[in-house]
């Protein structure tokens, strides 16, 4: 009879049961992977914090920068302000020795503007012909007509005459006679700035209903504003 060897298998069961973690390393996997979830939650939080810190500096340099750009606005607006102002106030001075003289109208004689002007004066203001003779004129002129009355109509009243004196007293002299060319519908005024004499034609027509109601009417520059007044009261345009 041959020789038989029997050869026997391990046991599976016992195989698995040593093949299974231990409670204890169970115990410790559990404790690794909690570490590793602390340090990644730890890292998690200084990037976070980091961020947050990053956008808080952010935010600080652009409320800073708004707040400049808010400050570099009104400075620039209120050198605007200033700006115009002074350009007003230096074009109401290089026109402070001229009378403009409205409603003298536009004859087809070839008399100059000064001969016109100076028969306004001996004749319309009662200006003795002597001293007129000794005042002198730097410049007189008429002005252009504006394009939108050349293109309309023939009737449109004349532009103004602008007189320039050499001395404020003799100006005045004749600016102090202003109220006798009301009577041949002329009027003698201060040569204004442009921006003036817009806002005087928007006060005009509230100046006269306020003078037809008996006030008291005045005209003054306030910080290069042309101003209305009755009865010392300031008038605005919304009136």
């Amino acid at each position: 009879m041959d020789n038989v060897t029997f050869r026997h298998s391990r046991n599976p069961i016992a195989q698995n049961a040593q093949s299974e973690p231990t409670v204890n390393e169970v115990f410790q996997l559990l404790q690794s992977v909690e570490r590793r979830l602390d340090q990644i939650e730890s890292s998690l939080n200084l990037h976070i914090t980091a961020v947050e810190t990053s956008l808080e500096v952010a935010h600080e340099k652009i409320e800073n920068l708004e707040s400049k750009l808010a400050s570099l606005e009104t400075e620039l607006q209120l050198q605007a302000t200033e700006n115009r102002k002074a350009a007003i106030m230096h074009e109401l001075r290089s026109k402070e020795f001229n009378l403009p003289v409205h409603g003298i109208s536009m004859n087809e004689k070839s008399e100059t503007s000064e001969k016109i002007i100076r028969t306004f004066i001996s004749e319309k203001l009662h200006f003795s012909a002597s001293n007129l003779d000794r005042i002198i004129f730097s410049n007189v002129h008429r002005l252009p007509r504006k394009t939108s009355a050349i293109t309309s109509s023939s009737s449109v009243t004349a532009p103004p005459i602008v007189v320039k004196f050499v001395t404020m007293k003799d100006r005045n002299s004749i600016f102090n006679l202003a109220s006798y060319a009301r009577q041949f519908k002329c009027s003698i005024t201060k040569h204004l700035p442009l921006a003036m004499q817009v806002q005087r034609r928007i006060l005009l027509k509230i100046a006269n209903k306020l003078y037809k109601q008996g006030k008291r009417i005045q005209w003054k520059i306030i910080d290069a504003d042309y101003r209305l007044f009755a009865d010392g009261e300031i008038v605005h345009s919304n009136v």
